[in-house]
């Protein structure tokens, strides 16, 4: 009865519903983040704070929402961690995601020099609010510097955990397995459901000087996942981008976080254009073969069917 209600329920509703959810899991992970400090004493940091908060947000708040989506309010066909729909040829489409993972980190830093200039020739930094944002911007990126930077192969563990792992599975579950089929279905138009949960994922990280690149590897997560069938394109993706700056910041030490989350990268040079002329190709040529064993037709009608 009570799935047969929700499921009743506008998609509107049901969107709101789930942004509810987050806002709920962002105050639980709060709580979660002032008990662990509370119980921890002088010997916490602010770093290990964040972690114990990080790890919270995505239990509470991704993984319930993937969780209320695919009992309440679809099993998602073609998503989900589900096999039904899915590629026979998936382990292709997952050893793709993880080269074009690799392959689009040039056009990462491109759109990441996109971002910081359409910020500075509309002077948002003089808007109230966005002004704010930008402060809240500048405090997190001095407080990841401080995360990895780490000291021990504990911290190194944990990092992979709370920074890697579960982003790549909560994440994926709540944005490319739920937002994405849901506004899919109420616009009629997978592109629409792909991009518009983009925009949601890159906005609810509340990182501004970030929007663009994090959108854009959110769409393409997006593609992975309706190409192949499967949500674990997307999760391999997400795990793998993510997992790669905790590695590099480890062994390559303070210097280089600082200088990859630095706001003003320095501009290319010939080296930067040629890596992304063959990354470019390389994604294009990857996009090209898989379009030939793509479930993407073939799932459609069931991504956009109607609301049950």
């Amino acid at each position: 009865m009570i799935q047969t209600a929700f499921r009743g329920m506008h998609p509107m509703l049901k969107l709101v519903f789930l942004l509810c959810l987050f806002v709920l899991g962002l105050f639980l992970s709060g709580i979660t983040g002032l008990l662990y400090s509370g119980i921890s004493g002088h010997s916490t940091t602010a770093a290990s704070t964040s972690l114990v908060m990080g790890a919270s947000l995505q239990l509470f708040a991704c993984l319930t929402i993937g969780l209320v989506y695919h009992f309440l309010f679809d099993k998602g066909i073609g998503v989900g961690f589900t096999k039904q729909g899915a590629s026979s040829l998936l382990w292709l489409f997952l050893l793709m995601a993880i080269i074009c993972t690799y392959s689009f980190a040039p056009f990462l830093d491109l759109s990441q020099k996109l971002n910081n200039w359409l910020i500075n020739i509309s002077n948002i930094a003089e808007i109230p609010f966005f002004d704010w944002l930008i402060e809240q911007d500048n405090d997190t990126t001095a407080l990841s510097i401080k995360i990895l930077s780490m000291d021990s192969p504990i911290e190194f563990i944990s990092c992979l955990i709370v920074i890697g792992l579960l982003p790549a599975i909560c994440e994926e579950y709540a944005f490319r397995g739920s937002f994405q089929p849901l506004i899919a279905k109420w616009s009629g138009n997978i592109h629409v459901g792909i991009w518009v949960s983009a925009f949601i994922f890159s906005a609810i990280h509340v990182q501004i000087l970030g929007f663009i690149p994090r959108m854009l590897l959110g769409a393409g997560f997006g593609y992975l996942v309706v190409a192949s069938g499967s949500l674990w394109t997307g999760i391999i993706g997400h795990f793998i981008n993510n997992t790669s700056i905790v590695i590099m910041a480890y062994y390559m030490g303070v210097d280089w976080v600082q200088e990859s989350l630095s706001l003003t990268p320095e501009p290319w040079g010939e080296t930067e254009y040629i890596t992304a002329a063959v990354c470019g190709a390389i994604i294009i040529a990857i996009a090209f073969g898989l379009s030939k064993i793509s479930v993407w037709r073939k799932n459609e009608a069931n991504y956009l069917g109607l609301e049950q």
